[in-house]
This record gives structure tokens, C-alpha cells and sequence, in this order.
């Protein structure tokens, strides 16, 4: 008896340890999310949506302004249940990164609920379930997508719960029950279009056990509820995008483009750029999902064979309940659909990490699930395999992991700050500009300027607007679009008045239509020019020119400089206490004006360098100093340049 007690209390005693185990490194994990919601602003992206939010709280009804105010906007594809909460926070909080992030932060929070909740209905013990949420919050693309504005998590939050509530309804459906579980699966593709994908396994499966375990007219009346719920949700929102688009033609107008873009964009309609080969684009994706692993194909593909194995076995000897199997059917099956879309069919050019972030998700539910399973039996095979399925399940989580590895947003903000400011602090009336499709979401959101694209405008045009011109270039657009910048080059006579790691201001004098028309003095030297001389790398690294901390630009002409704005990416050191202690500065030297120091933003960033030259000069010295003091020709500090931009101090316009 005394035996039977102990063993009792001993297992009652590991249960609540690895529970308070659990449950403190959750509220770690949740931490860094807590923490990011009040340093960082949005991203690209994400303020896409944020800006519908902004102009449903301005009363300008549910769209967005770049160029034109676009009703229900074709490049968001995030829509209700994030957006309008958003504005929501935005007219509560104002413009801080807490205002743009709570919601997401809220869904986050709600998807580690709602999968502790998933894994109580599944009879899985405590612990169980908040392992379950801490693995699921370190899917490969969590830290970088579950924020920030994107609509990801969402819409599988919905979706879960939706899965909740059907659960429930599995041993005896109440029709009132499946069709609140229809609801809020519609809510999860009213959150985000791509939740179309897990649809099918969802109902399909729900109804096809119902058919089995209970009867045909069970299956029928549950397959006929689910199917209303889903349709109320979505006549509720179209109602709405009906009254904002003006009646039916302009509705059906932009349902045909809408669904022409999703098709393109999942890649059943040509559009995007694709590698033309379909093996040759299986084996690209197929690289690059393990890259996202942090693995090489061979390991990838070697675990996931002994993982499906495991699993075999695991459901071969284990007895599974009815609400187990549902659940691991569609789990598994949503997996496989998303590994087999982003692998095989969706657009080379769009194989990111937020667009199988998801799959990866499902995935690691359907092995956690198993492997719990698997390690709460007696039999030591299948403890073995459920011991490696949780290995799986974390290997997955690894590459993504926040216990140690919790990168830190807020050493963007002071910068991000003081951009959006210089921007907003522009001329009353002044317009701004953006360039195709770097329209400057998060300045616009933050600055409160309308962006105007410059592509639409016509030197006349500009001319006779008789207002004062910015052209803005965020970060985005300074770092990843060679194209853009090409084109500024020749595209007006600029001034730069802003240059920061937040971007670049500059104030347009006049716009040029074409090249062959352009006027333009400055001269822009690009990571490969030749003019990047002494102390340049030979060649270049991902558009990027490493400079030791003596460098000198050689023109091919004399110039006459006002400034020179360089854009470059000076490498972070280590730990933020190195960073503390560290400043590293640049002084511009040439023939009788100097320049002088100043100090650099580590990362990605924009120095802009005012010259008081007197006298034309063709060569410009970069020396970098550390600490105020010399460094060493042989010290170990270096810099990548991406492009410098030299602009004269005048430009004849007779």
C-alpha cells in the first residue's frame, strides 16, 4: 500500500514539475513577444494592412492612399478580423509600435490558449498542452511573422478554434455547434484568402467520420450547418465590401482581379516569376525549406523518413479516440497540402518562409500529437517512437527558437523614430513620393503623409502642381530594390535633406520624364564601380563592396561636392554591451575640405556627409575611426558600402 502511495505521489510530483517547467519557459518565450509589441514597428508588409486601419479610423472608409485611395486594396490580403481591431489600438493607443502590435500580440497570446485548450479536449495532460504552445510559438518564421502587422497567426488562430468546437461535436453533433464551428472557419479565410487551403480537410474529414461513426443523415445535417456557418461569415463581409466598392459592378470588378491575383500568387496562374522546370523547382524549394531548417536536404529528408516511421508505428499501437484521429487527420493532411503547394506549385519568386511558416506549424502539431501519445504507453517501441517524433517536433522549432537566441527589435526604434519624424516634420501641403512598389508603407502609417508614386507623374505635371516635392526611400527600398535606385539616378535633380537608418529624404527641384532628358548632376557609384579604388574588396557581396578603414573613391571627373550620401552596413558587434562601448566614426577627407566626423550607425544605414569644397576635387578618402582614436591599418574593422551618392553643390538648369 505504502509502495502504491509513493509511486502516486511520485507521479502527481513530475507531473507538476515538467507542468511549472512548461509553464515558465512558455512565459519566457511570451516574454519576447511581449517585449517586441512595444519596440518595433511594423514591417512592409504588415503596414499595408495597418494603413487600411488608419483610414478606416480617419473615416475614410475601408481602403488605402498610395497615388489613389484604393478601396479594399488588391495588395492586402489581410483583411477584418485583423484590420479592424487594429484601428481599434490605433485610435486608443496613437502612434507607437504598442498601438500597431497589440493585436497581433493578442492573437499570439490566443494561439497559445486555444492550443492548450485543443490538447485538454484531446485528453492530453497539462504539461502536454503547454509544451504543445511553447513549440508551436518557435515554428521557423514565428518570431519574424507572428508580429508586426502580418495576418498569419490570425487566421489559424480562428481556424483552431474552429477545429475546437468541432472536436466537441464529434461524439453528438448539435447543429447549433457545427455551424458556429462553420463561423469561425469562414472568419479565419475573411482573416487571410490562403486559409482556403485548409478547407478541405477540415469539413471533408469532419463530415466523412460523422458518416462513418454516427449515420448519413448525422453527416448530412452537419455538413449542411457547417456549410452556413461558413457562408453567414462571408455574407457578413461581403455585404460590407459590397456597400464600400458602389454597388455590383465595381463588386465583380474586384472580385475579378482579386481572384486573378490570388491564382497568380498561388501560382495556378502565370504571373510571377517561376524556375520553368518542375523538377528543377522541387529540388530549388526543397533546398531552401531546409535552408529555413537549418539543416541540408539529406538530414531533412533523412528525419522525416524515420519520423514517418515512428508515426506508423505509433499509430499502429496505440489506441487513437475518435476526436485523435479527427484531429491528426486534419493536421496531418493541411501539412501535406502546404509541403506540397509551397514545394511544387507556388511561385519560385514567392517561396518565403511566412508562406509554408503555417505547413511547418501543422506539421509539428500532427508529431507532437503522436509523440505524447507515444510516450505516455508502456510499450519501450513505442516510447522510442514517440521519443523521436518529440525530437522531430523540436528539431522544427530549433532553427526558430526564443530560449536564447531572441533577436532584438529595439535597436531599430530611436532611428525608425527620428526618419518617421523628419518626414512628418516636411512642409504643410509638401508632396511626398515613393516609387512603384516601394510606396513607404510604415512611413506613411507613422508620418501620417499620403505617398504619392512617382511613377505616375510627369515632369509637367509636377511643374504645375507648384508644390513643394520629397522623394522617400525606407529602408526597404535603400537595401533591396537595385531598380529604384537606378532610376532615381536619373529621375530628377534631388536633393538630399535626410539620410539615417531609418532611410533617406530628398528634396526634388525638378523631374526629368526620360532618361535622354535627365539633367541630373549627381553622380552614383554603385558597389561594382571602378571608382570604388584603394582600400575596396575586388568584388562585391550581395550588392554589397567591403571597405577596410582606409578607402578612397577615385571619380573620372572633377566635382564641385555639396554632400555625399553613402549607404552602407556596418556589422553589429556581438553583444549589446559591446555596442555600448564601441563608436565607430567616418571622416570624408579631399583636397582642402575635410569634413567632419561622424559618428555610424551600426547595421543598415545612411550617412549623408555635407563638403565645403571651394575647388573642384576628382578623389574623396573614407577613413573610419574608433573610440575617437586612429584604428590601426591591421585592425579587424571593416565596412560594406552599397552605394555612394555624390551630389554637386550646384546644377546649371539655364
Amino acid at each position: 500500500m505504502r509502495n502504491s502511495n509513493f509511486k502516486q505521489l511520485s507521479a502527481v510530483l513530475k507531473r507538476n514539475i515538467a507542468f511549472t517547467l512548461a509553464f515558465a519557459v512558455l512565459v519566457w518565450v511570451l516574454s519576447w513577444y511581449v517585449r517586441t509589441a512595444t519596440v518595433a514597428f511594423p514591417d512592409f508588409d504588415g503596414a499595408l494592412n495597418l494603413n487600411v486601419s488608419q483610414a478606416v479610423l480617419n473615416g475614410e472608409g475601408y481602403g488605402s492612399f498610395y497615388e489613389t485611395f484604393a478601396i479594399f486594396p488588391i495588395q492586402t490580403q489581410t483583411n477584418g478580423p485583423l484590420v479592424l481591431p487594429a484601428a481599434a489600438s490605433i485610435a486608443l493607443l496613437g502612434q507607437q509600435p504598442l498601438a500597431y502590435s497589440v493585436v497581433n500580440l493578442g492573437y499570439v497570446l490566443a494561439l497559445a490558449l486555444v492550443l492548450f485548450a485543443l490538447a485538454r479536449r484531446l485528453e492530453l495532460p497539462g504539461w502536454a498542452g503547454l509544451l504543445i504552445a511553447l513549440l508551436a510559438l518557435q515554428v521557423p518564421g514565428m518570431r519574424d511573422f507572428a508580429m508586426f502587422g502580418y495576418g498569419e497567426v490570425a487566421a489559424v488562430c480562428w481556424a483552431l478554434l474552429a477545429i475546437y468546437v468541432l472536436l466537441g461535436q464529434l461524439d453528438q453533433p448539435d447543429v447549433r455547434w457545427v455551424a458556429w464551428g462553420g463561423f469561425l472557419l469562414g472568419l479565419s479565410f475573411l482573416t487571410k484568402t490562403v486559409s482556403l487551403i485548409w478547407f478541405p480537410s477540415i469539413v471533408a474529414i469532419f463530415v466523412g467520420l460523422i458518416l462513418r461513426e454516427r449515420s448519413w443523415r448525422l453527416a448530412v445535417k452537419s455538413g449542411v450547418a457547417l456549410g452556413l456557418g461558413i457562408i453567414l461569415a462571408a455574407l457578413l463581409w461581403e455585404a460590407y465590401r459590397f456597400y464600400n466598392v458602389g454597388g455590383s459592378d465595381g463588386y465583380l470588378r474586384w472580385w475579378e482581379t482579386q481572384w486573378l491575383e490570388i491564382s497568380k500568387q498561388a501560382g495556378v496562374e502565370p504571373g510571377y516569376e517561376d524556375t520553368p522546370s518542375l523538377w528543377t523547382k522541387i529540388l530549388l524549394h526543397t533546398r531552401t525549406l531546409a535552408m529555413f531548417l537549418s539543416v541540408s536536404v539529406a538530414q531533412m529528408l533523412g528525419v522525416l523518413f524515420v519520423a514517418l516511421l515512428a508515426a506508423f508505428w505509433v499509430v499502429l499501437r496505440t489506441p487513437l479516440s475518435l476526436r485523435k484521429r479527427y484531429f491528426l487527420l486534419v493536421v496531418a493532411s493541411i501539412a501535406a497540402l502546404y509541403l506540397l503547394w509551397w514545394i511544387a506549385i507556388t511561385p519560385t519568386i514567392m517561396m518565403w518562409l511566412r508562406r509554408i511558416m503555417l505547413g511547418l506549424l501543422f506539421l509539428q502539431l500532427a508529431l507532437i500529437l503522436l509523440a505524447i501519445d507515444g510516450l505516455l504507453q508502456r510499450s519501450p517501441a513505442v516510447k522510442l517512437s514517440g521519443g523521436l517524433l518529440l525530437l522531430t517536433a523540436l528539431g522544427i522549432s530549433a532553427s526558430g527558437q526564443l530560449l536564447w537566441q531572441r533577436p532584438d527589435r529595439s535597436a531599430n526604434l530611436p532611428e525608425d523614430q527620428v526618419f518617421f519624424r523628419a518626414v512628418a516634420d516636411l512642409p504643410l501641403g509638401a508632396l511626398t513620393f515613393g516609387s512603384g512598389w516601394w510606396q513607404n508603407p510604415v512611413t506613411a502609417l507613422v508620418s501620417g503623409r499620403k505617398m504619392q508614386n512617382e511613377e505616375a507623374w510627369t515632369k509637367d505635371r509636377f511643374l504645375q502642381e507648384g508644390k513643394h516635392g520629397y522623394w522617400v526611400f525606407d529602408r526597404y527600398a535603400t537595401t533591396l530594390d537595385e531598380h529604384v535606385r537606378n532610376r532615381f539616378a536619373w529621375r530628377c535633380d534631388c536633393e538630399p535633406v535626410y539620410a539615417g537608418a531609418g532611410g533617406q529624404v530628398f528634396r526634388i527641384r525638378e523631374l526629368y520624364d526620360t532618361p535622354e532628358a535627365s539633367r541630373s548632376a549627381m553622380i552614383r557609384l554603385r558597389a561594382e564601380s571602378p571608382m570604388l579604388a584603394d582600400g575596396f574588396a575586388p568584388d562585391t557581396q550581395s550588392g554589397l563592396r567591403l571597405a577596410g578603414s582606409r578607402s578612397q573613391i577615385q571619380l573620372d571627373t572633377d566635382v564641385l561636392p555639396a554632400q555625399l550620401l553613402i549607404n552602407y552596413h556596418l556589422p553589429l558587434p556581438p553583444t549589446t554591451a559591446a555596442a555600448a562601448n564601441r563608436s565607430i566614426s567616418l571622416q570624408v577627407k579631399a583636397d582642402g575640405c575635410d569634413a567632419p566626423a561622424m559618428t555610424l550607425i551600426p547595421g543598415n544605414a545612411n550617412v549623408m556627409v555635407s563638403m565645403r569644397c571651394t575647388a573642384p576635387v576628382r578623389s574623396f578618402r573614407l577613413d573610419l575611426y574608433e573610440n575617437a582614436g586612429p584604428l590601426d591599418s591591421t585592425a579587424p574593422v571593416a565596412w560594406l558600402i552599397r552605394e555612394v551618392q555624390v551630389h554637386p553643390s550646384s546644377i546649371d538648369s539655364g
